[in-house]
């Protein structure tokens, strides 16, 4: 349980330390989205990262302790951060992905942003793991990650690279989260990921409404879906900016955007949308000191999210179930963002508390882990292969979808945030 602790203003929030108290809370956010004003200091949010320094630790050799499902979780998380290490390139990079039936590189556009989502989720896995050589290599990929962003004038830092590499706010926000992630972070990496931040804000929008269509010009617009789920990854890597230091600006534009953005994800409920709205609300609620309004906002919305989880009655397609998709389309590695913001919010449950929804959310994200599992290459799913390839490029890697045979970096890295998510929000017992 996290304690509230008075600090003066200025003062950083360390999420692995002492954690500053500003005189002047939240602003509240509209009482037509939340029902009521919020209340209360800013107060630590980040329960697993006030756990044990190896989380790991607390499941190893303990196979009788935990359900059977959580120990499947974390030799998931071993698998796949042991096939993220055998994917870094020389430079930081990981491969982006292997086609293992035609022995052939994975290679397309939108490349800086599959290093972004691979590297999030190696950065961690490192720090639950403790493995020396993951950690090594995690913040390698943070310092690959920055190489691709450069200097503005105004003093904020952006992206450097071209539209079809990927969308550049959405790149920002996923090397502010990997940064912040870091178990140990230095304070040059600290100064660029508030850089990045700064620039981000100005994508806020007077509405509260972000807006991070970049490419338009080249004609590269990514898929709507993608533009939601962005949306949602940007505004947590400022509030997450705001959790570590208090910033008069965020201050004055996050409760119209986590606003904004519960109003869009109530109207247009699309997995992405909600997966990634979930979390803002979750941690927003949190800095207010679990305000009741946001808490239950964060409710309505997860249960929307669970409402569309395909059941275990499934009988048609068994891969299907515990995946999230729209109606008759195949779930794919998206529904790891849906299993990140479930258990975010049944991490919620247990501040509030709330047991009923609590293990109402813990079945589903039993049955969503479950799902990426299915997607997960162990030794049973390619006995068919050489043991020396499959050792070497598939054990541990991670599809994009059930009918999807190649593995990727980017479906790695996301399947491993669920997944560590999992493991460290009290979603891992009964």
């Amino acid at each position: 349980m996290s304690k509230r602790i008075p600090l003066g203003a200025g003062a950083a929030l360390l999420c692995l330390s002492a954690f500053a108290q500003n005189p002047e809370p939240p602003r509240a956010l509209p009482p037509g989205i939340t029902g009521t004003a919020t209340a209360g200091a800013l107060t630590p949010v980040r329960g697993d990262q006030q756990a044990a320094s190896v989380p790991m630790t607390r499941f190893t050799g303990k196979p009788h302790e935990f359900p059977v499902e959580t120990m499947a979780a974390v030799e998931s998380v071993k698998l796949g951060a042991d096939w993220l290490f055998r994917m870094n390139q020389p430079g930081g990079r990981f491969a982006q992905g292997l086609n293992p039936t035609l022995r052939q590189w994975v290679e397309d556009s939108h490349d800086a942003l599959r290093q972004g989502l691979a590297v999030r989720g190696y950065v961690a896995a490192a720090r639950f793991t403790g493995d020396e050589r993951h950690l090594a290599r995690a913040a390698g990929g943070v310092l690959t990650l920055l190489t691709l962003t450069k200097a503005e004038a105004d003093g904020s830092r952006s992206a450097n690279f071209t539209a079809d590499r990927g969308n550049k706010a959405i790149f920002a926000a996923l090397t502010i989260l990997s940064i912040h992630e870091l178990p140990s972070v230095g304070p040059d990496q600290l100064v660029q990921a508030d850089a990045l931040a700064a620039r981000l804000a100005t994508l806020i929008q007077p509405s509260g409404v972000i807006e991070i269509t970049d490419g338009v010009e080249a004609g590269i617009v990514p898929s709507q879906d993608r533009l939601d789920a962005g949306a949602g990854l940007v505004l947590q890597a400022l509030i997450e900016t705001y959790r570590r230091k208090s910033d008069a600006t965020l201050r004055d534009v996050l409760p119209k955007a986590v606003a904004a953005m519960a109003r869009e994800a109530k109207a247009k409920p699309t997995v992405n949308r909600l997966s990634t709205a979930i979390p803002c609300v979750v941690e927003y609620a949190l800095l207010a000191g679990k305000e009741p309004g946001l808490c239950a906002l964060a409710f309505e919305l997860t249960d929307m999210l669970v409402a569309v989880q395909v059941p275990r009655t499934e009988s048609r397609r068994g891969t299907w179930i515990g995946g999230f998709a729209k109606p008759g389309e195949e779930p794919n590695i998206d529904s790891a963002l849906a299993v990140t913001a479930i258990c975010r919010s049944a991490y919620l449950t247990r501040q509030v508390p709330d047991l009923a929804r609590f293990q109402k959310y813990r079945r589903s994200a039993v049955d969503g882990i479950g799902f990426l599992r299915t997607l997960q290459l162990t030794d049973e799913a390619t006995d068919h292969f050489t043991p020396a390839f499959r050792t070497k490029f598939l054990n541990g890697g991670v599809r994009s979808a059930p009918a999807d045979g190649s593995v990727r970096a980017d479906a790695c890295g996301v399947a491993l945030t669920a997944w560590v998510g999992y493991l460290t929000q009290g979603t891992e017992r009964d």
